[in-house]
């Protein structure tokens, strides 16, 4: 028998079939809070655990013989088939139950008054989430592709929803009311709107701010799909977003400027392992299936873009003119086909803005154009991974730089006078693998007496950490 005070318990590994005799007297273990049911295998129902009156997180993985969450067994402690309350519950983990097919067995329904955050990872059976969840507040699917997006949809309280399913015709993505934050993966096709979900478009003020679109090519104009304009429909669904993260989407091969010019509110852009994505403009055989051409003229920037993350996108060659004069972060890792002079010169439409550059893994890039002289207000330069680069240009001058990161560069061997100049007012300055300058920047070399002012510096060792180090910069939510 546990103490009657028993608030965590975890069992791991439990090879009954039937959980033990206390487990279904709630009086027991009237004070426990948390309890993880991992690996016992052979349990085929749970105990009568919504009866456990402080029992605020539950975490339920690797059950294989689960089949319901309240089974039928609770029949005998309630002695009718009323509505199953779960009255403290908050956090409730679903993991790994191949065979788990529902929520109750001969009751009305389940219920979870205080029920803020739901997982459901790997419950291939498992067709539907309760209706009784006011709290609610994130929802997170994976790997249960039974459970349909008109299930979840209409949550009230809904805040948050990653859902990570692959559905097909005709269970294609559905917009919501509710939802500020959304990772959408897998989808294969949209469906045209319905006139109602239409006006719920035109009319409502949106709350999605951070949307991440993973595998799913369906919602760009050069990706499978029957109609396009069914595709743009939804992007003013995605009208209010400031956070976009576009991720192996493979059939995006143009740049997706027509999609982007409904986000006016956009503040960060992340795109990564777009495998085909080239950065071409669209052209107008293209979208013809758009109708009137008129429709091509584009804002020339997203007038509140404050940072650009780009990450191995091997076919890249361009980045249109999209960014805006508010630009503020630029990240650029893994895209060998991308000119630097073009991304200089296109990218950076206000180089007085710009405050953070961080170049990484460029290994074709050869010299940099001389308009990085213009960076008046860049604090943050990080150079790592391009051996090719050979020098800075010669009138290069960075006023406000205060943090400097050189890595794996060996072909840069001196820096220039204007730089140079900058050296004895930086914070921070890490040269690694650089060994011309790392012996300049060492004791007895040309810049020692301009680096010794330095609070903060390490020459020939400690590599920076690339994603930790850019993660504390300001601005940056990930790389």
């Amino acid at each position: 028998m546990p103490h009657d005070n028993l608030k965590y318990l975890d069992i791991n590994g439990y090879s009954g079939s039937d959980f033990p005799e206390w487990m279904m007297k709630a009086l027991i273990i009237r004070n426990l809070k948390k309890l993880n049911l991992q690996k016992c295998i052979n349990c085929a129902e749970l105990p009568p655990l919504f009866r456990l009156p402080s029992l605020e997180y539950l975490f339920i993985d690797e059950m294989d013989s689960l089949i319901s969450i309240v089974g039928s067994t609770c029949k005998n402690v309630e002695g009718s088939n009323s509505l199953i309350i779960f009255r403290a519950l908050k956090e409730l983990t679903l993991s790994r139950l191949p065979n788990l097919e529902s929520w109750h067995e001969e009751f009305e329904s389940v219920a979870f008054p205080k029920l803020k955050t739901l997982k459901i990872t790997n419950c291939p059976k498992l067709k539907s989430v309760p209706t009784h969840m006011p709290s609610l507040a994130s929802l997170e699917v994976e790997g249960s592709g039974e459970i349909k997006w008109g299930e979840i949809s209409y949550l009230p309280m809904l805040s948050r929803l990653l859902e990570n399913m692959s559905l097909r015709e005709p269970d294609a993505f559905r917009p919501s009311k509710k939802l500020e934050r959304m990772t959408i993966e897998g989808y294969e096709n949209v469906n045209p709107l319905e006139e109602e979900e239409k006006q719920l478009i035109s009319g409502q003020t949106r709350p999605l701010r951070i949307l991440e679109i993973n595998k799913s090519n369906c919602f760009f104009l050069c990706g499978p799909g029957p109609s396009k304009v069914v595709a743009l429909e939804f992007w003013k669904y995605f009208a209010a977003v400031e956070y976009l993260e576009i991720a192996k989407c493979d059939g995006l091969v143009l740049w997706p400027k027509k999609e982007l010019s409904n986000l006016e509110c956009l503040k960060e852009l992340k795109i990564w392992n777009c495998r085909n994505l080239t950065g071409a403009l669209i052209v107008q055989q293209q979208v013809s299936s758009l109708g009137d051409s008129s429709s091509l003229t584009l804002p020339q920037s997203l007038p509140h873009l404050k940072l650009l993350n780009i990450h191995n996108c091997p076919e890249l060659v361009q980045i249109p003119v999209v960014c805006s004069k508010s630009l503020e972060v630029l990240t650029i890792r893994l895209c060998p086909k991308l000119d630097i002079e073009e991304m200089m010169i296109h990218v950076i439409t206000n180089p007085m803005e710009l405050k953070i550059l961080a170049i990484q893994d460029q290994t074709h890039w050869r010299v940099w154009p001389d308009n990085m002289g213009h960076l008046s207000s860049l604090k943050y330069l990080y150079i790592e991974g391009c051996p090719g680069i050979e020098a800075f240009p010669h009138g290069l001058r960075l006023p406000s730089l205060e943090d400097l990161i050189i890595c794996e560069c060996p072909g840069i061997v001196a820096f220039p006078p204007g730089l140079q100049e900058r050296l004895r007012s930086l914070r921070y300055l890490n040269i690694y693998r650089c060994h011309a300058l790392e012996r300049c920047c060492s004791s007895g070399g040309d810049y020692y007496h301009l680096v010794s002012p330095i609070p903060e510096k390490h020459i020939g060792r400690n590599k920076p950490k690339g994603k930790s180090f850019l993660k504390n910069l300001p601005c940056i939510r990930g790389t």
